[in-house]
């Protein structure tokens, strides 16, 4: 199985002219390969060699010639008849379930770019033909017979992109007349393969356009996107489909494992037991949970095997069953396992395993500040797209919780495997993220370990501060992102993996880069999606909300009635700059809700960086956090009553307790404030002030 991409040299040829000579650029691109075409399938030499044409479509079209295809009309295709058509469907209803969502998605994604979304079958047979309101749609569904059940293959209509990608086995992109038959010449597609669990190419994913300059080279990485995503998922319904139809008691633990030893599935009743050794048994290596299997390899050439005991040192089970997967070709892709418990050992396991909680979504995030909800819509655009993401912004800002949110809403059956880079000691970080094999080193156990890259296959894995990997592991990281597989430390065969890498850093990579302590290459592979997230201090509509999340959710795991915050509280709350971000804020309300004693958090109850008594004014951040602040407060503008009375207090504690200044701040006059106090008794505070003043004396 390859996995780099076939660009179409028209295309990326394109991409770097100049706007204003690229109708002519095109022409002459065009012009270029026809000719070249004509003379090779007329037998004649070329006047001029070219680096436009690829060795496997001059092959391609030989073959197109052969068949007895014309090179100038368009060959109309044989369409499967309603009864073969109707089976063919049955036959892939689980691909069906997978890939239906995703191409809605690519459609309202590809809305406003007249585009057509092709899912055929490996024999080329049309599954899903998606199309717009475009003239262009019409035509093709007319002119071409592009519709469900016809059969376009190499032998049917010649040289085409997932014709391509069926022969070569990666995503393929094909523009104008690199197409066999003339009558695509103003087409361009690109396609990319999908696969099923045993290694074969089980459909094709591609994007129609109506013009060659309506695709680019991202075109093809949308499409090899997507098809990922449509295979994750397909395997996960296949897998999934297994494990619920197979006949088994309510306490049996069932496993479907693929041929490279992988657990795709698995039943409440294994999950549940598996929990305290892996808390995510999807994606982990079988041997990791039940030791070395040494039966796997004759259910796997198709030979059932019973009645065994699993023996580990942590646990003891009875093997019912293990039977090959075979699919509707009659290849085996894999086995299930039916297990029972004999003996319940597991629950003395330590939890330290655990990759943490992954429960967290969109919704469990607090933003109603501008910059927040704009990045977490980006976010929510791109996290089903099978690519990498850089996630950016300072210490305590919540980036692990957006990648858990990223994580729940494209691979929610997969593991999240979180690691620091900066906490793995240098000499063992290889080891920690690729594995190794028993005596690779010294220390080393005896029949090895999987590394959290092999861990996180199925699902996320989770790059926290990776600035500081370093350079020698960035480049080996480079080449599993690039080639999907991975050698364990001391080990000698590769390990195929798909995974999404999230990558996180509080310095700007950019910079390390320029300073050479950040490979170049690795930071654009993980740059194409980047998300930034704003310091607390310039998201002052969340610090409030924030606020009374933790209350509540502190209160409630110490059993105490939630205390509420005062309106001086609040004000401070609102002032300082909060260097920590949301983590420190969190931090905050934990002191304050122990320090308190009569229901309400008050301003001495905060930290003492916090309070007032000694929070002092002048630094950078805190100008900054003023600023947001200063341009809200306007008494003139109408506000709800809570937001109001905040503003007053925050206002009365900047101008140090001066009525006169405050009511400037506030843009109103001394008697309009006045009375104001009054109306919301705010009087009290005036006099806590004076209390505060002896004290310090």
């Amino acid at each position: 199985m390859e996995s780099s991409q076939i660009l179409s040299p028209i295309i990326t040829k394109l991409e770097t002219a100049e706007k204003r000579n690229l109708n002519n650029k095109a022409k002459a691109l065009i012009k270029t390969v026809l000719e070249y075409k004509v003379d090779i399938l007329n037998h004649k030499s070329p006047d001029s060699t070219t680096d436009l044409v690829r060795a496997e479509l001059l092959e391609s079209w030989m073959r197109s010639k052969n068949y007895g295809l014309d090179l100038y009309d368009f060959n109309f295709a044989p369409i499967l008849d309603d009864a073969r058509f109707n089976k063919l469907l049955e036959e892939k209803e689980l691909l069906l379930i997978a890939a239906d969502p995703y191409i809605r998605e690519l459609e309202n994604m590809m809305y406003n770019n007249p585009s057509m979304i092709l899912l055929s079958d490996e024999n080329g047979v049309m599954l899903r033909v998606a199309t717009g309101e475009h003239k262009f749609f019409k035509m093709a569904t007319e002119e071409f017979e592009l519709v469900p059940g016809v059969k376009w293959s190499e032998d049917t209509v010649g040289t085409c992109a997932h014709v391509m990608t069926l022969i070569k086995g990666v995503p393929y992109q094909l523009a104008s007349s690199e197409h066999y038959c003339q009558s695509y010449e103003r087409f361009s597609c690109s396609s990319a393969p999908i696969w099923d669990l045993n290694g074969n190419i089980a459909a094709t994913l591609s994007i129609v356009s109506p013009y060659v300059h309506l695709q680019t080279s991202h075109s093809l990485g949308l499409v090899t996107s997507m098809a990922w995503a449509i295979q994750n998922r397909f395997q996960l319904v296949l897998n999934g489909h297994l494990v619920e139809t197979h006949p088994q008691s309510d306490r049996d633990i069932v496993l479907a494992v693929n041929k490279r030893g992988i657990i795709t599935a698995a039943n409440n009743t294994a999950r549940e037991y598996f929990r305290y050794l892996n808390p995510s048994v999807i994606g982990v290596p079988v041997e990791s949970l039940l030791g070395h299997l040494s039966f796997m390899d004759s259910v796997l050439a198709g030979n059932p095997v019973q009645d065994m005991i699993i023996e580990t040192e942590t646990q003891r089970l009875q093997l019912k069953l293990a039977r090959p997967i075979i699919d509707n070709r009659g290849s085996i892709y894999g086995l299930v396992l039916v297990l029972s418990k004999t003996i319940p050992t597991l629950k003395h396991r330590i939890e330290s395993k655990a990759t943490g909680t992954t429960g967290l979504t969109f919704a469990d995030i607090v933003a109603e500040s501008p910059q927040l909800i704009k990045s977490i819509s980006f976010a929510k655009k791109i996290c089903r797209l099978d690519a990498s993401i850089l996630i950016q912004g300072e210490t305590g800002t919540g980036k692990e919780i957006l990648a858990q949110a990223i994580h729940n809403e494209s691979r929610p059956y997969g593991p999240f495997v979180a690691i620091n880079c900066a906490a793995l000691p240098r000499n063992l970080i290889e080891s920690e993220l690729f594995g190794y094999e028993g005596g690779a080193f010294t220390g080393a156990e005896r029949r090895g370990r999987p590394g959290k890259i092999e861990i996180a296959n199925g699902g996320t894995l989770f790059l926290d501060e990776i600035g500081d990997l370093p350079l020698e592991v960035q480049a080996v990281l480079l080449r599993v992102l690039e080639e999907k597989k991975i050698m364990r430390v001391g080990g000698t065969r590769y390990i195929p993996v798909d995974f999404r890498l999230i990558a996180a850093s509080n310095h700007d990579l950019l910079e390390l880069v320029n300073k050479q302590q950040f490979r170049q290459d690795l930071y654009h592979r993980l740059a194409a999606f980047k998300i930034y997230l704003p310091p607390l201090r310039e998201r002052k509509h969340d610090i409030l909300l924030l606020a009374e999340r933790f209350i509540a959710d502190i209160s409630r795991k110490q059993h105490l009635s939630p205390p509420v915050l005062t309106d001086e509280t609040k004000a401070l709350l609102l002032q300082y700059s909060w260097p920590g971000n949301v983590r420190e804020l969190q931090n905050c309300i934990l002191y304050a809700i122990n320090m308190s004693d009569d229901g309400r958090i008050k301003p001495e109850d905060l930290p003492a960086e916090v309070s007032l008594l000694s929070n002092t004014a002048g630094s950078t951040k805190h100008e900054e956090a003023d600023s947001f602040l200063l341009s809200e407060l306007d008494l003139k503008k109408p506000l709800p009553p809570d937001q109001e009375k905040t503003m007053m207090v925050y206002a009365i504690i900047k101008a140090g307790y001066r009525v006169s200044d405050a009511a400037k701040i506030l843009k109103v006059s001394r008697s309009t404030l006045y009375r104001k106090i009054r109306e919301y008794g705010l009087e009290n505070i005036f006099a806590r002030r004076a209390r505060n003043i002896v004290k310090k004396s």
